[in-house]
């Protein structure tokens, strides 16, 4: 059976570990200097798809049901 103190705490460290990789990843995309297709940033392209998402949801929440 183990020990199970020490696999929880063991497991709770390294979802810390995961998120902190997963933001970095994030964060290096983000902010990358890479230009796309159009000639946008990569930040100017992903707050352009943010928007329009938004932009959506809001019309989907407005129709009648």
């Amino acid at each position: 059976m183990g020990f199970p103190g020490f696999a929880r705490a063991t497991r709770k460290g390294q979802s810390s570990v995961e998120y902190v990789v997963a933001l970095a990843v994030v964060a290096a995309l983000l902010l990358a200097d890479a230009q796309t297709g159009s000639g946008k940033s990569v930040l100017v392209e992903f707050l352009d798809a943010v928007k329009t998402a938004w932009t959506n949801l809001l019309f989907a929440m407005s129709l009648p049901v």
